[in-house]
């Protein structure tokens, strides 16, 4: 379609692949660009980049057939604008939704749809060809992510009015496809993006997550949807006479059912009025929240009916800059100082019992550990849980400076008044408090620690790595929210997926040398080279080598110039790998 095509995607590519990643989705996106000739004498009617892909021309043949039958029937087109000109742009929008659905109808029903998703975006224009960017990603990692419960394709505006995504990482990808869009536009023939795909990562979460938001608002409370989310950001970092604030706001349509109104104010606030709106926020409680419909808190309510879950949005301020958004039972948003990221646990728990199990074995009771973990991590002034494995020798060592006590199983609310003291709470694996107010000891060690963290984690670090490395675990929680689970151990994986992986590697490596599809499969072993054996550490090196010299091949014989090596760094065995690593 144009010289420059490959270099697009590419840059398209990483785009979206560290746009998801920043906002914690490893979603394994790839990037099409499907080509429709519109003039000119070129003897490809179709054209799809990558030219020696998985898809093949052959299967859009009928997509944009099945296109016109759709645009010919939408009822969309039924009505009438009074300007010509909105008139015009209003059927081409139409015409070019149609051809996008259709687009997306055939990908799916190619071999590969049965285990990605495919977002089609809008076409521009380069040379002879009508080109639509298409994002897809891995079902079930997209699976994993929150949604809200609507089955609209978010990358495609309702009418034309109305547009709004289901989920963050919906309007993630939404933005990566407008910028790939406005590349095509912008240039006959784009070498890339409008600048490097690293620089506008930033940018296009942060345009995304106020477009999701601002959507939010729209379908949830006021149609005119406003500036919620840099609201709720400089409302969240306000402090209240030196307190951090906390509080919960439900977002509605004024006249939402099951929502009462115990007080209203005579005089609504707008978001956009930081102080005012932080000062409203203080008088919300459990059983209280601020009424807002996204643009102005109109007073303070509660929700009497459990049941009415479909029409209203809760957002609450957990903590100095950071807030999230969500409906119940179900956070689609979070916020830290603003930046945005789908939501996840402070700790998470299957890491956590795999931890027990690994460390414990079955002298652990991962259960026990996690209920007392789940009560440290709500303590706001930090506090460290030690699991020993002889908690009671532990106990008496350290009694100088620890307060020994009878040995006692926790309840969750013993733990909070027990954490009030400094000082970590000792307990054994099967969950027994020992002491409480433990002062951990532990020798320096060269390399271990970090400077940027407190006294806290580093003293947990040098007590871990001492003599007690194998037989301690240990939950910290600092004062700045952070927390920490040592030992972090790597997951367990396959060992049939990692000699897969470095089989699949060779095999790339083997001339004739696809150096994209080469690409990948070092990729891939590179992120799982932790658990390579030395044996498969050596076929990966020689398979990179293999590589380089066959890119240095390719160059020279084409007499053109280019890049020779690209170069690579040698993977080295982890002497910490183990068989326990492996789930088979």
């Amino acid at each position: 379609m144009w010289q420059f095509q490959h270099i697009f995607r590419h840059h398209s590519e990483e785009l979206v692949n560290k746009a998801l990643l920043a906002i914690g989705l490893p979603a394994a996106p790839e990037v099409l660009l499907v080509g429709f000739r519109e003039s000119g004498n070129y003897p490809h009617q179709i054209c799809v980049e990558p030219e020696d892909g998985e898809f093949r021309s052959s299967l859009f043949i009928a997509a944009m057939s099945e296109a016109e039958r759709a645009f010919a029937s939408d009822p969309l087109r039924e009505i009438l604008v009074s300007n010509a000109r909105l008139q015009q742009q209003r059927t081409e929008r139409s015409r070019e939704n149609a051809r996008r659905e259709a687009l997306k109808a055939a990908l799916h029903a190619s071999p590969r749809g049965s285990d990605r998703y495919f977002f089609p975006g809008y076409a521009g224009r380069v040379g002879n060809y009508r080109i639509y960017p298409v994002v897809t990603v891995l079902r079930s990692r997209w699976d994993t992510a929150p949604s809200l419960p609507d089955e609209i394709d978010p990358t495609v505006p309702r009418t034309d009015h109305l547009s709004y995504a289901q989920s963050l990482q919906h309007a993630v990808v939404r933005a990566a496809l407008g910028e790939m869009t406005l590349a095509l536009a912008l240039s006959p023939e784009p070498e890339g993006l409008r600048t490097w795909a690293s620089d506008l990562v930033g940018e296009s979460v942060r345009q995304a997550t106020n477009n999701f938001v601002r959507g939010i608002v729209v379908r949830f409370g006021n149609e005119y949807g406003g500036d919620l989310f840099n609201a709720m950001n400089a409302v969240s970092a306000q402090p209240y006479e030196g307190r951090t604030g906390v509080g919960t706001l439900l977002m509605s349509k004024s006249d939402a059912k099951g929502i009462d109104a115990d007080v209203a104010f005579k005089t609504r606030i707008p978001v956009s009025e930081t102080r005012a709106l932080r000062k409203a926020l203080e008088m919300t409680g459990p059983d209280l929240a601020l009424l807002t419909d996204g643009s102005h808190a109109r007073g303070l309510g509660h929700l009497h009916d459990s049941t009415a879950t479909g029409n209203h949005i809760e957002i609450t301020v957990t903590g100095r800059g950071q807030w999230a958004l969500g409906i119940p039972d179900m956070a689609l948003l979070a916020v830290e100082n603003g930046t945005a990221s789908l939501p996840r646990d402070r700790i998470n728990r299957t890491k956590f019992l795999d931890t027990v199990d690994r460390v414990f074995g079955g002298a652990g009771d991962g259960a026990a550990l996690w209920a007392l973990t789940e009560a440290a991590v709500q303590q706001q002034h930090g506090t460290m849980l030690v699991v020993h494995a002889d908690a009671e020798a532990e106990a008496e060592r350290l009694a100088p400076q620890a307060l020994a006590i009878t040995p006692r199983a926790l309840s969750q609310h013993s733990l909070s008044s027990l954490s009030a003291i400094d000082g970590a709470i000792l307990v054994t694996p099967d969950a027994q408090c020992h002491a409480v107010g433990v002062i951990l000891d532990g020798r320096a060690v060269a390399g271990v620690g970090d400077a940027s963290r407190g006294a806290r984690y580093n003293s947990a670090l040098r007590y871990h790595q001492g003599a007690h490395d194998g037989t301690t675990m240990i939950v910290i929680v600092s004062e700045d929210g952070m927390i920490n689970l040592l030992p972090n151990l790597h997951r367990r994986i396959s060992r049939v997926s990692v000699a897969q992986a470095v089989d699949d590697l060779h095999g790339a490596s083997e001339p004739p040398v696809d150096f994209e599809r080469a690409w990948k499969r070092a990729a891939r072993v590179r992120s799982i080279a932790f658990y390579l054996s030395e044996e498969q550490t050596a076929a990966a090196n020689a398979a990179f080598e293999a590589v380089e010299k066959a890119r240095e091949k390719a160059t020279l014989a084409s007499g053109r110039p280019g890049i020779t090596r690209v170069g690579y760094d040698l993977l080295v065995t982890d002497p910490r790998m183990n068989d326990s690593y492996f789930l088979d």
